[in-house]
């Protein structure tokens, strides 16, 4: 009997290692001993999951600039700032591909909802920490004139997936599989079409509710067969200026007028969003769209 109880006890404390060794380096050490007595690495589970993912804007060509050894401080630096935000709003960081961040929320770390708060505040955060990389490249590369231009683009979407210790035999890591992980990094290429730095999908914005503030860009088919809405991240509720509201509501007042047919007054609006905001993509892609449409 003594036997059988000291070998449980090894089972369990080996469980524990096994958890700290697959989530320590990635997880808030808060998060992490909540859940260290409850979650079974050895099984996967089928769970609403939101994921994250980033990239420089053409970081190859920058990189080109600078030795290797600078570029690795670089990249080193940029992803030790970026990856602030999510472990302090309790994601999990799933993998740097290069430049790149793939992050997810899901239980038992936070709830669907939690997750899609958190991923849109963690994604704010990170701009703030881009601002604060920007004035370390010169220091970071010891060049003080023709500093690249360093814009990061970041996509968030929802959807189920199987979260568990997955790999090979040898070599594991837990993360997660499904349909989020294809849209989020869709989402990030699309700003480059829009100008933009954050797109969410719809289901991020039904979960997170009236709490952030969105602009629904147009509908756009990230889904194979299926048309979805797309929305900008402007910032939290109530922590926005006026002025980018208002803009929102006649941007999207026009969007809303040409999808019912009206295309003389949407253009009208379009036209009028473009005399307030001359870079804004989205809009240049509608008068673009609209042009084409009555020359063809």
């Amino acid at each position: 009997t003594m036997a059988d109880q000291f070998n449980q006890m090894l089972d369990g404390i080996r469980k524990k290692e096994r958890v700290k060794a697959t989530f320590g380096q990635y997880v808030d050490p808060r998060i992490l001993n909540s859940i260290i007595n409850s979650y079974n690495l050895e099984e996967s589970h089928r769970e609403p999951v939101t994921v994250f993912f980033s990239d420089i804007a053409g970081f190859s060509r920058i990189s080109e600039q600078f030795t290797p050894a600078v570029t690795v401080k670089l990249v080193n630096e940029y992803l030790s700032l970026v990856s602030e935000p999510i472990m302090n709003r309790q994601g999990v960081i799933d993998k740097f591909i290069g430049d790149a961040v793939v992050a997810f929320w899901s239980p038992p770390f936070v709830s669907p909802e939690e997750g899609a708060l958190l991923s849109c505040h963690a994604a704010l955060e990170q701009q703030r920490q881009i601002d604060i990389f920007r004035n370390k490249v010169s220091e970071i590369t010891g060049i003080r004139k023709d500093l690249p231009e360093i814009s990061v683009r970041m996509g968030i979407a929802s959807s189920e997936c199987v979260v568990g210790n997955i790999g090979s035999t040898n070599s594991k890591s837990f993360t997660a599989i499904g349909p989020a992980t294809e849209w989020a990094e869709t989402l990030e290429t699309l700003n480059k079409k829009y100008k933009t730095e954050i797109l969410v999908s719809e289901p991020i914005v039904e979960l997170v509710n009236s709490q952030m503030e969105f602009r629904r860009l147009e509908t756009v088919e990230i889904v194979a067969g299926k048309k979805v809405n797309v929305y900008e991240l402007l910032g939290p509720a109530g922590g926005v200026p006026l002025e980018v509201i208002e803009y929102k509501n006649d941007y999207e007042q026009a969007l809303d007028n040409l999808e019912l047919g009206d295309v003389k007054n949407a253009s009208l609006q379009f036209i009028a969003c473009k005399k307030k905001n001359a870079n804004d993509g989205a809009v240049d892609l509608h008068l673009q769209s609209i042009m084409e449409n009555e020359v063809a």
